[in-house]
């Protein structure tokens, strides 16, 4: 099975197991080609399973664009909250490794005070640098402190 292969399947099966709590999950994909084919069979196989998948790319400004996207997150608890999307969305956010740091991770503090509460989206994080990805994902003096599990195909954890 390729990595390409391996990840659909693993997100698949991952994003197929239900609505109980929110569920996100990164990955680190080590080329802009390989991510094309990742979401382009990621697409058809969600489509197979009656989801959808929505594609959202922080490049050029991350800040902004993740700022725009937790606008569009609506607040648990209010009226308009669904309990869920019909059908099943996965939103998947492309470069959030890009802002990783002390002077990018301000708009991460928001985002995870909407994004933990989220019952709208099942959520696929796609960087291309796995260590910054990591540190976002892996410090506890971070808001996004394993908030997402790390599906990364093992042929690309190692890859720069």
């Amino acid at each position: 099975m390729t990595p390409v292969e391996e990840a659909v399947t693993h997100s698949v099966r991952m994003f197929s197991s239900g609505f109980s709590f929110c569920r996100a999950y990164r990955l680190t994909c080590p080329s802009d080609a390989l991510e094309r084919e990742l979401l382009d069979a990621l697409r058809v196989a969600l489509d197979e399973k009656g989801f959808r998948l929505e594609e959202v790319d922080l490049q050029p400004a991350p800040a902004k664009r993740l700022n725009a996207l937790t606008e569009r997150l609506i607040p648990a608890g209010s009226s308009a909250d669904p309990p869920h999307r019909s059908p099943p969305t996965v939103l998947a956010v492309l470069g959030l490794d890009l802002l990783e740091g002390k002077r990018h991770d301000a708009p991460t503090y928001p985002f995870r005070s909407r994004f933990q509460f989220d019952r709208q989206y099942l959520w696929l994080f796609i960087g291309r640098d796995r260590e910054r990805l990591g540190r976002l994902f892996n410090s506890r003096a971070l808001p996004l402190y394993q908030a997402a599990m790390d599906i990364t195909p093992e042929a690309w954890r190692e890859l720069r």
